[in-house]
């Protein structure tokens, strides 16, 4: 409905349309939109990548890629396996 009004979405409106997918189990569209945010020139904040592997948390191997995306972006901490049951956070 934005694209017809020619609204400029911004990071908080792709922020709630992410969560709505994640909500719904809309995985591949909530994923679709945070790769559009690139293409349209709207920067990623640690809450698109919250909302995004809330939303792909069912795909493991795309839910560990996207977030180590956001290590190397910053947004998270990083985290090493300490044995089997730890893990070590390098803040």
């Amino acid at each position: 409905r934005m694209k017809l009004e020619d609204v400029a979405p911004n990071v908080h409106i792709y922020n709630s349309a992410i969560s709505a997918c994640a909500r719904c189990n809309l995985w591949e569209k909530g994923y679709e939109l945070f790769k559009e945010m690139d293409e349209v020139g709207v920067a990623r904040d640690v809450v698109t990548y919250n909302a995004v592997l809330d939303a792909v948390s069912s795909e493991v191997a795309l839910g560990r890629k996207l977030f180590k995306e956001g290590v190397d972006k910053g947004f998270y901490a990083r985290v090493s396996r300490l044995g089997t049951q730890w893990l070590e956070l390098d803040l």
